[in-house]
């Protein structure tokens, strides 16, 4: 079919530019930006909750501020002593650096920015100052972080709700997607917005949406691996059901679940459902053992 010279045919090349050097109105382009820098001239520690018993820590130290340590306490201060992390239990304190209740010091080496800190205690509040402890005792302070609480490690009185989507809000989702010009089914197109939703929830995450500003370091490989326990079921609708002898609510149809903490060691959890008029009793115990190495 011959060209229409008012509607010249579409080049999948890209990255090309008009004569005037910047982007083609024809083609799309992307602004990658630069590479991210190491560091960002702060002097600050990053405290992050990761469950009932471990806090995630991430810190950077600036050149102004090691020259400013260097002057009061010597050149080579940050090669005799050690640098640490002093973590504060500062649960239902308005903490003024004195008045923790309770103290301990992680060690950390020279060339580390971030480091995991088992603080074993769930559902408390926490802090930290980064710095160096010196052979005679004296801790010197580089920075103080936020507070941050650890979850609770016992069943939520939450249990997971179930959601449905009216066919109208449906409908304007497969208009904004693009699918309906496709001609998927229902059951397809539902399969596909979920699959696009998901990829975009996992960019977000992996750019740090919600927790902060997550800084690169030098090399960035990294693996970390976790894992929660999932208990579900069902019963009458109108037993009386407890976790780990906490009373649970039914849905409707006496369905349950919950999520569980699943740190290290072995769990234990009874489950107890007592019919409404209290002559029936059926348990179930689920036990779960994680080892990580």
């Amino acid at each position: 079919m011959p060209n229409d010279k008012n509607n010249p045919p579409f080049s999948a090349s890209s990255g090309s530019s008009s004569s005037k050097g910047g982007p083609s109105n024809e083609q799309g382009y992307i602004d990658r930006g630069g590479p991210l820098p190491e560091g960002y001239g702060d002097t600050l520690i990053v405290l992050l909750p990761r469950d009932p018993q471990w806090i995630f820590a991430y810190w950077e130290i600036s050149d102004k501020t090691r020259n400013e340590i260097t002057s009061k306490y010597g050149a080579n201060i940050f090669q005799k002593a050690k640098p640490a992390i002093r973590v504060y239990d500062v649960t239902n304190v308005n903490f003024d650096g004195h008045n923790a209740n309770r103290s301990f010091d992680i060690f950390i080496t020279p060339e580390s920015k971030n480091w995991y800190i088992y603080v074993g205690m769930p559902k408390r509040s926490y802090c930290a100052d980064l710095g160096l402890l010196v052979d005679d005792g004296v801790f010197i302070t580089l920075a103080r972080s936020n507070v941050v609480a650890t979850p609770a490690g016992s069943v939520s009185d939450i249990y997971d709700e179930q959601w449905m989507l009216v066919k109208e809000d449906f409908e304007k989702l497969m208009k904004l997607s693009g699918i309906d010009k496709i001609g998927a089914s229902s059951s397809e197109a539902l399969k596909i917005l979920t699959q696009r939703l998901e990829s975009v929830l996992a960019v977000s995450s992996k750019s740090g949406s919600g927790v902060g500003p997550v800084r690169p370091e030098k090399r960035g490989f990294w693996l970390i691996a976790d894992a929660e326990l999932i208990i579900y079921g069902a019963t009458e609708p109108d037993a009386l059901l407890t976790i780990q002898g906490k009373p649970i609510k039914l849905r409707p149809d006496g369905t349950f679940s919950l999520r569980f903490a699943f740190p290290d060691g072995e769990l234990t959890i009874p489950i107890k459902a007592i019919s409404a008029d209290t002559i029936d009793t059926r348990q179930i115990t689920i036990t779960a053992k994680r080892k990580t190495k």
